[in-house]
């Protein structure tokens, strides 16, 4: 009523105008740009994150050609109908103490997610179970699989006690079961592979020896052979920046794209307890969105030589019709 009364005191030319305050600030540019750059990244529109950045440096007078890249991502697909928020989930626990004479934990968790992949699981499990550095454990989380996806990992199971094998009733999505096989992992360091790609044998020996000569290291990976997979033979090799010694340029470097590939790179555990779990937000590149929170606090090794094989496929979720590094 009071502001009614003073309006209309105005229009009469009588009483005492309102006092204006200070106009709002201007909205820094930069955040419109980065909340826009986010936005597309929640939904899943990696090409159009990168042509927003593309265009942030082109403003910002930068005309450089980038550098060699995997391919232009897909379209994204039709957002889905709303559906209700997921549940908050909590930061991953500490590894399970061990009951007394149980074996101590392994140095090494390598983490598998699996949804209907019956065709090309048994080949993945293989290249896991089948390094010559043995202290490690195999975790396969199931999200919901309606083929035998289940019953191969179960065989395997019963033939090598170093896997551990969980199953998930219904389909969750990706963060859901990343987040689980992280709560399930006992090693001090995390490997993350695909339910259809292959470990190369002395993957995890080159990263112990790394971590046995530099032992502050946090992230430990290499480089990646992408393979055909109809006939198996190698068909490109990946090779991202060596970030060895120069932890403190991934911050900036996440602003133009994946740093380090997610297949076969290992991560100090700690670290996911330190920044929490995936954000299930993020339907895809929920890796990027992790190690953007992560990356100013982790030290970096690059092992120069192929330490993982990417297989390019139709239906897989590393190279259907585009090759996804995100990490």
């Amino acid at each position: 009523m009071a502001r009614g009364k003073q309006k209309k005191g105005r229009a009469g030319g009588g009483g005492r105008p309102p006092v204006a305050g200070p106009p709002p600030p201007p909205r820094d540019p930069i955040i419109e740009r980065l909340l826009a750059l986010r936005g597309r990244l929640l939904t899943g529109d990696v090409g159009g994150a990168r042509a927003e950045v593309d265009a942030w440096l082109r403003a910002l007078g930068h005309a450089d050609e980038p550098a060699a890249a995997p391919p232009e991502p897909a379209p994204a697909p039709p957002a889905l109908p709303a559906a209700a928020p997921p549940p908050v989930e909590a930061p991953p626990s500490p590894p399970p103490a061990a009951a007394p004479g149980a074996p101590p934990p392994p140095r090494f968790s390598i983490l598998m997610c699996a949804y209907n992949r019956a065709a090309l699981i048994g080949e993945a499990l293989a290249s896991a179970l089948g390094q010559t550095f043995e202290d490690f454990e195999l975790i396969v989380v199931d999200d919901g699989s309606t083929d035998a996806t289940p019953d191969i990992v179960r065989r395997h199971a019963a033939q090598d006690a170093r896997l551990r094998f969980v199953r998930k009733p219904v389909n969750e999505g990706r963060s859901a079961t990343r987040n689980r096989a992280v709560q399930e992992a006992r090693g001090a360091f995390l490997l993350w592979m695909a339910d259809d790609d292959h470990l190369m044998p002395d993957t995890l020996a080159r990263y112990a020896a790394v971590l046995d000569a530099h032992p502050d290291v946090d992230v430990v990976y290499g480089n990646l052979e992408i393979f055909d997979g109809a006939t198996g033979e190698a068909v490109d090799t990946y090779e991202p920046n060596d970030w060895t010694g120069r932890s403190d340029d991934v911050v900036g470097a996440k602003l133009f794209g994946s740093v380090v590939p997610d297949g076969g790179t290992a991560s100090r555990r700690s670290l996911y307890a330190e920044v929490g779990p995936y954000d299930a937000e993020f339907v895809r590149a929920q890796d990027y969105e992790f190690w953007s929170r992560l990356a100013g606090r982790a030290t970096f090794h690059k092992v120069d030589a192929i330490v993982y094989r990417y297989r390019k496929h139709d239906g897989g979720v590393s190279f259907g019709s585009f090759l996804d590094l995100s990490l």
